[in-house]
């Protein structure tokens, strides 16, 4: 949790991150039990449950849309 806390923010600094990018990491770190919830996530980078919802949504979309 902490090497990505670091990347992230690393991320944000140099470009921008985009919500497909926070989707497909934080669908991998909820499947690898990084965090254990959404509401862990939520809580960590301090946003709310619905937003952390909505973007995980869009890893959800098919992959030709999300490469696009």
């Amino acid at each position: 949790a902490e090497l990505y806390l670091r990347s992230r923010q690393l991320n944000v600094e140099r470009a921008e991150q985009t919500p497909i990018d926070d989707a497909l990491a934080w669908r991998l770190l909820l499947e690898r039990r990084v965090f254990a919830s959404q509401g862990e996530i939520a809580r960590t980078l301090g946003l709310s449950e619905a937003m952390v919802s909505k973007t995980l949504a869009l890893a959800e979309l098919p992959s030709p849309v999300v490469a696009a």
